[in-house]
Formats: structure tokens, sequence, C-alpha cells
């Protein structure tokens, strides 16, 4: 799956700590992020920027 962004698009992340990563009974799936995870992801993408955390 390609996802595209606009130039000046954003990107709204919301989290919620204690859920592991993998597939709820209701069929959601769920990736663990930490902030060294989101640290890492914007060090090899330099057009990202974070805006806040």
């Amino acid at each position: 799956m390609d996802l595209y962004l606009n130039d000046n698009g954003v990107v709204y992340i919301s989290g919620k700590t204690g859920i592991p990563t993998g597939k709820s009974a209701d069929g959601c799936y769920f990736l663990e992020f930490t902030e060294q995870l989101v640290e890492k992801t914007l060090a090899v993408n330099a057009k990202l920027k974070m805006k806040e955390l």
C-alpha cells in the first residue's frame, strides 16, 4: 500500500500505552511505537518533521 501526503500535509497519530503490536479481537491492528522508534523514523525521512509530542 502506498500512502501520499501533500508537502504541507499533516499526519495526526494518537497513541495508547499498554497495547502490544498485533491484531486485536475486533480486527484492528496496533503497532507499539516508542519515542525512540518515532525518532528513528523521522531520522531516515528528511521530509518528515515532528511538530509536537
